[in-house]
């Protein structure tokens, strides 16, 4: 077993309840009253973290004449499965950072509920850029100024965001765009973390933007 301070136990057993891993030990836990499971030959190690994902973002083969309703609800469906199997291949956390129509909200929630099978999920909402700048075709808000910057963060916390993801700059799954060109200028970006601190003084809701802030600022000017 590996633990989560990286120490390697060539033998141990390993005590789960409802409320997750209990006891780890060198020595044998007796206890005749539980089932035991042998993984003799086996590894154990830390629930695996995915820091950027996208759990509606893999494209779908609708027919024609589908409504936005249909797609919606494939989409959530496929959200929910795919949040399951990840959990079953050892993903315990996700981080989405850009959705579809506030599904991965909505499932977040259900998660935590009980009502679904996934692992620990932090989402942002849809993705706040420019008009044309990069993710406007994948859903994101497109927003110009630092009001309509502050209005786009405002909507994705009242939808239940836990982090903001902010497209500073273009990317290379955009076309017409640049991974290096920025695309909020730092008065767009200021507005936004103004926003946040200004809902959440004690706790913070994390900004992501796709570029350093000091290098956007650089070519800004």
């Amino acid at each position: 077993m590996i633990d989560g301070a990286g120490r390697i136990w060539a033998h141990a057993d390993i005590r789960v309840t409802d409320d997750g891993i209990v006891t780890v030990s060198a020595e044998r836990l007796d206890d005749e009253q539980v089932e035991w499971i042998d993984l003799a030959g086996r590894t154990v190690v830390p629930g695996l973290m995915n820091c950027h994902a996208h759990i509606c973002g893999a494209p779908m083969d609708l027919p024609p004449g589908s409504t936005p309703s249909q797609v919606v609800a494939q989409h959530a469906v496929r959200a929910a499965r795919w949040l399951e199997q990840a959990l079953q291949q050892g993903v315990t956390a996700i981080r989405d950072l850009g959705g579809f129509e506030h599904i991965e909200l909505a499932v977040k929630r259900m998660i935590e509920q009980g009502i679904i099978a996934g692992p620990r999920l932090r989402a942002a909402g849809r993705q706040v850029c420019m008009t044309g700048g990069h993710g406007c075709y994948g859903g994101a808000i497109e927003a110009d100024g630092p009001d309509e910057v502050r209005k786009a963060v405002r909507a994705q916390l009242k939808a239940g965001a836990d982090v903001i993801k902010v497209m500073a700059t273009g990317g290379i799954m955009t076309p017409g765009t640049q991974p290096v060109s920025a695309q909020l200028t730092p008065a767009e970006l200021a507005a936004a973390v103004s926003r946040l601190v200004a809902s959440t003084p004690a706790q913070p809701i994390p900004l992501l933007p796709d570029y350093p802030w000091t290098e956007i600022t650089q070519i800004c000017q």
